[in-house]
C-alpha cells in the first residue's frame, strides 16, 4: 500500500511539473506570436512626452520619474523601467547585444525584424512564478517584474509603449 502511495505521489508530482513547464512554454509561444504581430501593427499614438521623446502610455500606467535615459512607469504597484538610448535607432542591435552577454541567465530570448525595426524579448525566472520581462525595439527597451498570469498582457503592453517612441527634433 505504501509503495502504491509513493508511486501515485511521484506520478502526481511529474504531472504537475510537466503542467507548469508546459504552461511556461505556452506563455513563451504566446509572447513570441504576440510580439511578431504587434511589431507589424500600427504604433499607438503618443500621449506622453519628456524633453526628448514622445510615447504612448496606456490609461492605467503613470509616468513617475524620468532622466535623460530612463523613465519610471507604474501600473498599480507594478514598476516598469523604460530605457531610451537616443543614439540608437529602431533597427539597432546594440542594446540587444549588451543583454545577450547575460543570455545564459535568461529562460527565453526571441528576436524579430520587420521593415526597419529590430525587436527582442528576454525572460528570466527570478523566483518561483516571478519573471523579469524585457521587451525592446532597437535602442528602446522596457523591463518589469511579472508573474505567469500577467506575462502575455505585460509583454503586449510593453511592446505598445516601446513601439510608440518618437524622438523629438
Amino acid at each position: 500500500m505504501l509503495r502504491k502511495l509513493q508511486v501515485i505521489q511521484l506520478l502526481l508530482f511529474v504531472f504537475l511539473l510537466s503542467a507548469c513547464t508546459s504552461s511556461l512554454q505556452d506563455k513563451q509561444q504566446d509572447v513570441k506570436e504576440l510580439l511578431e504581430s504587434s511589431v507589424t501593427a500600427e504604433s499607438e499614438k503618443p500621449n506622453k512626452e519628456t524633453d526628448d521623446i514622445r510615447f504612448y502610455l496606456p490609461f492605467a500606467m503613470k509616468m513617475n520619474e524620468s532622466d535623460a535615459n530612463n523613465i519610471l512607469v507604474t501600473k498599480g504597484d507594478q514598476i516598469f523601467i523604460l530605457f531610451i538610448n537616443k543614439n540608437e535607432k529602431e533597427d539597432s542591435r546594440v542594446v540587444y547585444e549588451s543583454m545577450l552577454k547575460e543570455a545564459n541567465s535568461y529562460t527565453f530570448t526571441e528576436t524579430f525584424t520587420y521593415k526597419n525595426k529590430f525587436g527582442y524579448v528576454f525572460l528570466k525566472e527570478t523566483k518561483k512564478d516571478e519573471y523579469e520581462l524585457t521587451v525592446g525595439i532597437g535602442g528602446y527597451k522596457m523591463t518589469t517584474m511579472t508573474d505567469m498570469k500577467r506575462l502575455t498582457q505585460d509583454a503586449e503592453t510593453m511592446m505598445k509603449v516601446v513601439s510608440s517612441i518618437e524622438l523629438k527634433g
